[in-house]
């Protein structure tokens, strides 16, 4: 009983500190979109990385593709390579893509997707929800005092 007290708390500061950093990175990622340019780009290749990790016996990740964009930011054809790879290569060469860039720095650059914009602080704002939840569970369920 105070064991499940005492890890409803860890828990409950666990779900503060990620609810707090899941705000810092939406608040990044909605400053950039603000300040930002939209323009069409063009995926002309892909850098590949293996990122494997071995569990025992068991491979994990693999290989990983991050896609290059080309795109033309203030006049100039820039590239931009994406740093969020995937294990399949998800857009074809030649597809048009939407690039975001500051107009004051063109080379900060990203391609314009729902999970490379927002994503980081989604998965920290559901892995906040899923402490608070077993937070709760534990501070109510298994709490017998």
């Amino acid at each position: 009983m105070k064991i499940a007290h005492s890890v409803s708390k860890i828990f409950f500061g666990l779900t503060a500190v990620l609810a707090v950093a899941a705000a810092g990175y939406a608040v990044s990622a909605g400053l950039f979109i603000m300040r930002a340019e939209i323009t069409a780009g063009e995926v002309v290749a892909y850098e590949e990385s293996d990122r494997s990790i071995q569990f025992g016996t068991a491979p994990g990740g693999g290989m990983h593709f991050f896609p290059v964009v080309e795109y033309t930011a203030v006049g100039e054809t820039r590239r931009l390579t994406a740093d969020r790879g995937t294990q399949e290569r998800r857009y074809a060469i030649g597809q048009q893509v939407m690039v975001r860039y500051l107009p004051d720095n063109p080379q900060r650059a990203r391609i314009a997707t729902l999970w490379g914009e927002w994503g980081a602080a989604l998965v920290l704002l559901f892995t906040a929800l899923l402490f608070g939840a077993s937070a709760l569970v534990f501070r109510f369920r298994f709490d017998e005092s």
